[in-house]
Order: structure tokens, then C-alpha cells, then sequence
């Protein structure tokens, strides 16, 4: 049972129905995740419940995510240099299953398959686009069929992430993806809406795959790590930018003003 959190939804006065539609449409979500996460477990020769236990959504220290995503629409300029850029650089979640669920015609996720790329994000490599279909659905940025989504209002993209790849001693990988900014005529300029939720397993989940490749860490252990490496590689490009820039001879100081 998904439990909101006590201040995290917007007022009922405000959008009225959004938290129980909300609810109604992550429960949905988490059962097609269970469905994926025995298939799994089967694959990997644990119990059939093994992940789904381990990704319990009714326990306080879940941290499982659903995010709902919009892109701003973006004007149509003349780009003589074919310049590209990006509203989501390339990454892998570091998730255990992530669920994407995009509008037809809003296209902008990209993809570079497999995980045998010539550098860690994967530039140099063959980007493919995937474009919003109803009459498909994906995992691992593969076609499958799971009988939930037929409920859904919309098919989703399934995507194994950083968690899945170590839990399964990379047997399964993880995959680099993008969101491209809208540059070429054929691209897609309007406004982006996209709802994307996270299997994230308990705190207190032993992350380990059957043949050790990893050391054992928990579910809390394996987010902090992504999380301070992440926020490392971002603080060493700022840094790296703001040695290029030239600085003024006669600049103040930066100073924090604290009450």
C-alpha cells in the first residue's frame, strides 16, 4: 500500500482529485513493477517475491519515486551550425526498474544501446530516438507485452537501472539515456509532459547479486553513494567551467550572509 506523505501534495482546493488520482495511478504502476520484478527474480534464480519484498512500498523507509516531469515549450530558431543540446544529459538511473510514461507525439528521449560504449557517458557512441507509441511498450528499451498496462492510459517505457545491473552482477545493464532539446525541423517543439516512477528498494535492502561481483551495501547505502558521486562530477564540471572564464581584477570577494 503506497502511503502519501504528509505535506507533499498540492491542495485539494487547488487541483481537486490529484492526490487520489495520483495514488490510483502509482499503485497501478508499482503492480506492473511487481510483475517485472519477479520475472526478474525468476531469471536470477531468487524466490519470485525476493524483489518485490525488497521494494515494499507500504513501509516507512520506501523510496520509491514518482516524479511528474514538464518540458517548456521551446521556439523554433534558426540553427545554421547544427548546434545540440539537452534538457537531460546522458545518464543512467541508478534505480532498481524505472517506469516512463510519455504523450504521443512529444518525442525527445534518446537512447545508446548496450553498455560497451567508448566513454562513461557514452559520447562518440549511436544515439537512437524513442518515440512515444501507444502500441508499444518497452524494457530495457525492448518490446514486451505486461497485461497491466493495458489498464494505464498510456503504454510505458521500462528502463534496468544502476541497482538492477549490480543486483544481477551486470547481467543485466543498465542504459544510457538522454532528453534531446528540440533543434532539428523534424523535432518536437512544443510544450513536454512525461511521468516517470522509480523502484528505489527499502534502506534496509541487502543489495548483492548471486555470484558477489559487488560488496553487499543497502538500499540507503547504494542512493547516498549515487547521490554524493553525482553531486561530485557535477561540482568538479562547475569547477572546471569557471576556471575557463576569465576573472576581473577587481572582483569582490563572495560572502555568506547568515542571520
Amino acid at each position: 500500500m503506497l502511503k502519501p506523505y504528509p505535506g507533499r501534495w498540492i491542495d485539494e482546493d487547488t487541483l481537486p482529485g490529484f492526490q487520489q488520482e495520483a495514488l490510483d495511478f502509482m499503485h497501478q504502476v508499482q503492480r506492473v513493477s511487481e510483475e517485472l520484478m519477479i520475472c526478474f527474480a525468476r531469471g536470477l534464480h531468487f524466490e519470485d517475491d525476493y524483489f518485490v519484498k525488497a521494494h515494499d512500498v507500504g513501509r516507512t523507509d520506501s523510496q520509491t519515486v514518482c516524479r511528474l516531469l514538464h518540458y517548456f515549450e521551446t521556439p523554433r530558431l534558426s540553427n545554421p551550425n547544427g548546434e545540440v543540446f539537452h534538457r537531460a544529459g546522458a545518464h543512467a538511473d541508478w534505480d532498481f526498474l524505472t517506469l516512463l510514461f510519455q504523450k504521443a507525439g512529444q518525442s525527445g528521449l534518446e537512447i545508446c544501446p548496450g553498455r560497451e560504449v567508448s566513454t562513461s557517458f557514452g559520447y562518440g557512441d549511436a544515439w537512437t530516438k524513442v518515440e512515444p507509441d501507444a502500441e508499444r511498450n518497452a524494457i530495457g528499451w525492448l518490446c514486451i507485452l505486461v497485461h497491466e498496462l493495458a489498464q494505464l492510459t498510456h503504454p510505458a517505457v521500462c528502463n534496468v537501472g544502476d541497482q538492477l545491473m549490480a543486483w544481477s552482477d551486470d547481467r543485466f545493464k543498465s542504459t544510457f539515456h538522454r532528453v534531446k532539446a528540440p533543434s532539428d525541423p523534424d523535432d518536437y517543439y512544443g510544450e513536454r509532459y512525461s511521468i516517470v516512477f522509480f523502484n528505489q528498494p527499502c534502506k534496509d535492502a541487502k543489495i548483492q547479486g548471486p555470484l558477489k561481483k559487488y560488496p553487499l551495501v543497502t538500499g540507503e547505502e547504494f542512493t547516498k553513494n549515487a547521490m554524493s558521486r553525482n553531486y561530485k562530477a557535477l561540482q568538479e564540471k562547475l569547477g572546471g567551467e569557471e576556471g575557463q572564464k576569465p576573472q576581473a581584477a577587481d572582483q569582490a570577494p563572495v560572502v555568506s550572509v547568515q542571520s
